[in-house]
């Protein structure tokens, strides 16, 4: 379950999500043995992916090498086309411009997020209950962790 939320404010674009951290086993680390989910590609651009990690780096070091928002959107497209199965997101820095890739659509919007989308609500739950706070500062960040789905006492799959 991956969740990575961007928001483009005031000309600056915001992204933040989670990386893996699942156990596959005990002898697995899961702080380093994790899947990175978020790349800077050069100064002006960003990607952040969610979906089938086997897929996406199948097509990583194309990413790495576009240079434009159009070549990841090509590269975007025939990923789908070759079967492949996940969502992006691009971040170009100026103009500060999100694009969201799901389900074979590209399209630009102000803020949005890829993912699972019951990790979305419980985030937009939360992003909205500080929102109608007094004390926010512009530039302060707060950070909230929770588990999903809830801990079970009996499964050891939880720290």
């Amino acid at each position: 379950m991956t969740l990575i939320i961007a928001r483009k404010d005031e000309n600056q674009i915001y992204m933040i999500g989670d990386t893996e951290l699942t156990y596959h086993s005990r002898k697995t680390n899961p702080f380093i043995d994790g899947c990175i989910k978020q790349y800077i590609i050069n100064d002006n651009l960003a990607i952040a992916f969610a979906g089938v990690k086997e897929d996406f780096q199948e097509d990583l070091s194309s990413y790495l090498q576009a240079n434009s928002k159009e070549e990841i959107f090509k590269i975007s497209l025939e990923s789908l086309n070759k079967g492949f199965d996940y969502q992006l997101i691009i971040a170009q820095v100026n103009p500060p411009q999100l694009f969201f890739f799901k389900h074979g659509n590209i399209t630009e919007a102000d803020a949005g997020f890829i993912g699972d989308i019951d990790g979305f609500n419980c985030y937009q739950k939360f992003y909205h209950q500080a929102e109608n706070q007094d004390n926010i500062e512009k530039g302060r960040g707060e950070l909230t962790i929770f588990q999903m789905p809830e801990p079970n006492p009996r499964n050891n799959n939880y720290l």
